[in-house]
């Protein structure tokens, strides 16, 4: 069981393959194992953690509630694995998570697009 914070609702979750970009390009499936992405309401995606069970990093998704996380199913070689956020203003935006410890790692925004006359659901 991973604990969340309260007045959160869980609406979202996917696995995410993080991109290391000091890899090999040919070193598929050898860098670092997947990781829970989850999100909600609060408009919070979160990177989780399942060593510590505690949030590893967080990132606002810029577009209120988050109703639904896909991830790219095959990433070309030497990309990062995008994941799709549908968000409570109607627009998609893509997300990607980046190997490694320190500054410009975990979650990051990749891009977004328009928003339509309505939310986005899945």
């Amino acid at each position: 069981r991973i604990p969340g914070h309260e007045g959160a609702a869980v609406s979202a979750l996917a696995w995410c393959a993080p991109f290391d970009i000091d890899a090999e390009e040919d070193d598929v499936g050898g860098g670092a194992p997947c990781v829970l992405l989850s999100a909600g309401l609060d408009g919070q995606i979160t990177e989780h953690d399942l060593n510590t069970l505690r949030p590893r990093s967080v990132t606002d998704s810029h577009g209120g509630s988050v109703w639904c996380l896909c991830a790219e199913p095959r990433p070309e070689p030497g990309q990062p694995q995008r994941v799709a956020v549908a968000c409570d203003d109607g627009a998609v935006r893509f997300v990607v998570v980046l190997a490694g410890e320190g500054v410009g790692r975990g979650l990051q925004h990749r891009r977004g697009f328009g928003a339509v006359g309505g939310r986005c659901l899945s």
